[in-house]
């Protein structure tokens, strides 16, 4: 992986962190929201799993802290190619 992929994968994490917990207002505000972990898009009615009632868990992969909405401001789309090694 080159330097440049290392450096925006970096601040494309950073940047979910703020948004990825604690988000259960910001997920149900959104049209839309994708998963950091697994790449997969989902509606805020497809979420039907919190954890804590407060964290969001992905529909797909089931993992929390790791959904971000559209009302996050971030370029959802960057995260699109930011999936789990299979």
């Amino acid at each position: 992986m080159d330097e440049d992929t290392k450096a925006r994968l970096q601040w494309l994490d950073e940047s979910a962190d703020d948004h990825a917990w604690n988000n259960r207002d910001e997920i149900i505000a959104s049209d839309r929201c994708i998963c950091t972990a697994c790449g997969e898009w989902s509606t805020p009615s497809q979420i039907t799993k919190w954890y804590l009632e407060k964290h969001a868990c992905c529909p797909s992969c089931g993992l929390t802290g790791v959904v971000i909405g559209s009302k996050s401001g971030l370029p959802l789309e960057a995260y699109q190619d930011c999936r789990i090694p299979e």
